[in-house]
């Protein structure tokens, strides 16, 4: 007997013959550490009809064939997966459990017109600066108000992109936005052929929460964020008609940025977060590991 549909929400430790039926909302891969070219895994944000989100990911050598079957915005059904739980660390949605892909995990593509093609829960700005813990995967839209010039970073002895942005709600409030890497690329470009009279209204798809200067904001993670600049979406429209009449016009400026912070070492390494090695294998983002000599 074929198995029935499992609805996302469902999905316990111990569960076996799962069969999903879901749309793949995002896909991104995670490279090689050494070797930035190669990916070490591939890694996806399902969501189903009861606008249920979990994600799955598959190791190396899977790579090229869920690449090669599978496309982001398309709905299928999927079978033979392994649960696991999702490692708080880690995690891109608030699922409790993860799923992997092995082998034998099949992909079936099908119709699926109820399954929306995204959804999002906005975090209100006013509880993103009311919020002490980071990491928190969270989804945010706001207005660009203010940018910074792309940058360049020395982040333990490699280059990377950063650029700061203010961002704000429909009610005036402010957050701040760091995004690295290509995120910050993406955002420069775009702002670079933007018209300037019409708003700039920026949709952050699991980014999590990161504090600047004391003050609760929000980044991009390194893998997993999904940066959405298109305005005709739904939810961009629907913020745009609240936020019409306002100013449009994006500073060249953060203001956050007047001032700097000087970490002491003893004090960078307290704020640092500690990971075992078995916690870096298993790791779904980059990170760059500092020594210290203690004495």
């Amino acid at each position: 007997m074929a198995p029935l549909i499992t609805p996302v929400a469902a999905i316990v430790a111990g569960k076996i013959n799962i069969k999903l039926r879901v749309r793949v909302v995002h896909v991104w891969t995670v490279s090689e550490f050494n070797n930035p070219n190669e990916d070490n895994s591939i890694h996806m944000l399902l969501l189903d009809d009861k606008l249920g989100k979990i994600q799955a990911s598959a190791k190396k050598h899977l790579v090229p064939r869920i690449r090669s079957n599978v496309e982001e915005g398309s709905t299928y059904d999927i079978e033979n997966v392994l649960v696991t739980k999702n490692d708080p660390k880690y995690q891109v949605t608030q699922h409790r459990f993860k799923l992997n892909l092995i082998d034998n995990t099949k992909f079936f593509k099908i119709d699926a017109a109820t399954i929306p093609l995204n959804h999002f829960d906005f975090m209100p700005f006013n509880e993103i600066l009311e919020a002490e813990r980071e990491e928190k995967v969270v989804d945010v839209i706001g207005q660009v108000v203010e940018r910074d010039e792309l940058k360049e970073r020395d982040v333990n002895g490699r280059r990377s992109k950063i650029m700061d942005l203010t961002l704000q709600d429909s009610e005036s409030r402010r957050v701040h936005c760091t995004l690295w890497a290509n995120y910050a690329e993406r955002m420069n470009s775009f702002l670079a052929a933007h018209d300037p009279s019409s708003p700039v209204i920026v949709l952050i798809q699991q980014c999590k929460l990161k504090k600047y200067q004391g003050i609760m904001g929000v980044s991009n993670a390194f893998f997993g964020t999904k940066l959405l600049l298109e305005g005709d979406l739904p939810e961009a429209i629907e913020f745009k008609s609240k936020i019409d009449g306002g100013d449009v016009q994006v500073s060249q400026s953060i203001s956050q940025n007047t001032t700097s912070t000087v970490v002491s070492l003893v004090d960078d390494m307290l704020q640092t977060k500690r990971m075992t090695i078995e916690d870096l294998i298993e790791a779904t983002e980059v990170y760059y590991v500092t020594l210290y000599e203690l004495k």
